[in-house]
């Protein structure tokens, strides 16, 4: 029905969408033969938006384009820093490295097309506006989130990345000591720099 009206009736239009809605994860087949039609997940407005409502549904609207996959890919993306920045060598490791690279080369240009990522250089990316970022964290589950955390923060540490940023995933998953040791750390680099 719902194809139907969408098609307006006309076979072609209805052969279309039903094969998008079904790249899209919408239309699914189960055990028995059965279609049936599985909404969206919504992205919703984070509380702390800069955007007006306008403006973030735009973005929420190409948010919800992607496919759940590619939707959680790119999630995971947004976990690694706090300014809704990520590396993307670090981004492949966190998705589980090499054999992941043409799944997290496909997100990103589909992301970048849809202009919800921007490019500063060759591996670093930025969401905009990082309400994207905040909404797309949104759709993870919790134990998810702290279990990325956990991950990004053993990543960084063999990368030997910013103490400070390895500091902000320990104190995501509540580790206060490990957070603690890796801000005496970079407190420790900063007082070297500024010496010099």
């Amino acid at each position: 029905d719902l194809l139907n009206e969408r098609g307006r009736g006309n076979p072609l239009q209805i052969k279309a969408d039903a094969r998008r809605m079904q790249e899209l994860g919408q239309l699914r087949q189960d055990e028995t033969g059965v279609w049936h039609y599985v909404a969206p997940r919504r992205v919703q407005e984070p509380t702390d938006s800069f955007l007006p409502k306008a403006v973030f549904d735009s973005f929420s609207r190409r948010v919800e384009q992607l496919s759940d996959a590619n939707r959680e890919v790119l999630a995971v993306a947004a976990i690694l820093e706090p300014g809704y920045e990520f590396d993307f060598d670090s981004w492949l490791a966190l998705l589980g490295g090499e054999s992941q690279r043409e799944l997290a080369q496909t997100v990103l240009a589909e992301a970048l097309k849809a202009r919800l990522v921007r490019q500063f250089d060759d591996r670093r990316y930025a969401f905009r506006p990082a309400d994207v970022g905040k909404a797309l964290l949104r759709l993870l589950p919790e134990n998810r989130q702290r279990d990325l955390h956990r991950q990004a923060a053993e990543i960084l540490q063999q990368q030997q990345a910013d103490p400070m940023l390895v500091a902000y995933h320990y104190q995501q998953i509540s580790q206060t000591a490990a957070a603690a040791c890796y801000l005496e750390t970079a407190g420790a680099r900063a007082m070297a720099a500024n010496a010099l």
